[in-house]
């Protein structure tokens, strides 16, 4: 530190610091510099605090256990889970009794029969038709 020599000796007057990094000249700068490295070292303090409580937290449950045995995506319910792996296995179990088209989702053969084959006689009714017909 150097003494900004009003003479005497007494008072601080004019203080100047050499850091490897700045030059801290008078006392406002150097209070300044002082409560900015403190509150940076409070923060960490607290960051630190924090990490150090989520890692004693008790473990949870998943709350996605099931697993597609394909891709590995985590689903709530297994029933999301098999309609999902139907995706990669081509499976449509569910098949038009009209036209005999194939969903993999149920909700896909509804809304075929409600657009798609609306009014248009099943093969099984055009059947029954046909037997009572023949002698």
């Amino acid at each position: 530190m150097a003494d900004g020599g009003d003479g005497g000796g007494g008072g601080l007057g004019r203080v100047a610091i050499k850091l490897p990094h700045l030059w801290l000249t008078g006392e406002a700068c150097l209070s300044r510099h002082i409560t900015t490295l403190t509150q940076q070292q409070q923060q960490q303090q607290q960051q630190h605090h924090l990490s150090q409580q989520q890692h004693h937290l008790p473990q949870l449950p998943d709350p996605r256990p099931y697993a597609c045995s394909f891709c590995g995506r985590r689903f709530k319910r297994s029933d999301h889970r098999r309609q999902h792996e139907r995706l990669h296995t081509g499976e449509r179990p569910y098949v038009c009794p009209v036209c005999g088209a194939k969903f993999a989702q149920q909700s896909g053969l509804h809304y075929h029969k409600i657009n798609a084959c609306r009014g248009v006689p099943s093969a099984t009714s055009i059947d029954n038709k046909f037997s009572e017909t023949q002698p």
